[in-house]
């Protein structure tokens, strides 16, 4: 199984409900991408944390992972949260 891990920080200029509007948008890639083995987002709005919100996906294998990846419904939300935050991604195998 492949874990990705996903940490999310808003861009200072843009307004939070934009932000979690384009975060949560996320969750519906579970019920449209058969690849996605479990699925969990979350957004925090506790002041003082260096990230603002999660994603935790698992995978059977790296080519499920990467047929996420390319999926046009994740193409779309990732590049709509490209506008509204800076991303550090993990990937882990367990």
């Amino acid at each position: 199984m492949l874990q990705r891990v996903v940490l999310f920080r808003k861009k200072a200029e843009v307004e939070r409900p934009d932000f979690d509007q384009k975060i949560l948008a996320l969750e519906s890639l579970k019920s449209q991408i058969d690849e996605i083995q479990s699925w969990a987002v979350s957004v925090t709005n506790e002041a003082g944390t260096e990230w603002d919100a999660i994603l935790i996906g698992d995978f059977r294998n790296a080519e499920e992972m990467q047929r996420y990846a390319d999926h046009p419904a994740h193409l779309e939300v990732a590049n709509a949260i490209g506008d509204v935050a800076d991303f550090a991604l993990f990937d882990r195998e367990y």
